[in-house]
């Protein structure tokens, strides 16, 4: 769980231990071999502020990728009028970034996609809530899946490309018996 104040101390203090987090990924054959004590070394931050802010790595990853997508999606709903970019290639564009894109890889390589999912939805959920309640989980579903492909890619197709594959996808889908 995480248990963040809001003030701009303990959000440098997440960061930093979100980089040493980052450094230790890169470095383990797994996220299991990664304890708390690694980050906290790594970070130079304190086990107390670890734990006075994160009860699990895995919260610390999460609270990153919530603030991902609801920076990603305030962005997109205070952007300029003329701009028409669709939500879904304005998130997308905002993932394939290299300072995102370095960590979002990193959960994938480490089989944490569940993290990408409920990110998703907990961080994009507001721009959603007149949709259908069965909505949500299926474009956090394709999109997390939109994500791994492009990993196993080589992250080399653009936000275009990857756009025209889930169309060309959702077509098929239609034309299944």
């Amino acid at each position: 769980m995480v248990h963040m104040k809001k003030d701009l101390r303990a959000k440098k203090s997440a960061q930093l231990l979100l980089e040493g987090l980052i450094s230790c990924m890169k470095r383990a054959e797994s996220f299991d071999e990664i304890h708390v004590l690694d980050v906290v070394e790594e970070s130079g931050v304190s086990r107390a502020t670890f734990y006075r802010n994160f009860d699990t790595l895995i919260d610390l990853l999460v609270w990153w990728c919530e603030e991902l997508f609801r920076t990603l999606a305030n962005e997109w709903q205070n952007r300029p009028v003329h701009d028409e970019m669709p939500l879904s290639a304005y998130v997308l564009a905002g993932c394939m970034k290299a300072e995102n894109a370095d960590l979002l890889e990193a959960l994938y390589r480490q089989k944490r996609t569940d993290v990408i999912y409920e990110s998703f939805l907990a961080g994009l959920g507001p721009v959603f809530a007149d949709a259908d309640p069965g909505d949500l989980p299926l474009m956090a579903g394709l999109f997390t899946g939109t994500l791994q492909a492009w990993f196993q890619g080589g992250r080399n197709a653009s936000v275009q490309e990857i756009l025209e594959r889930v169309s060309a996808f959702g077509r098929r889908l239609e034309e299944m018996p």
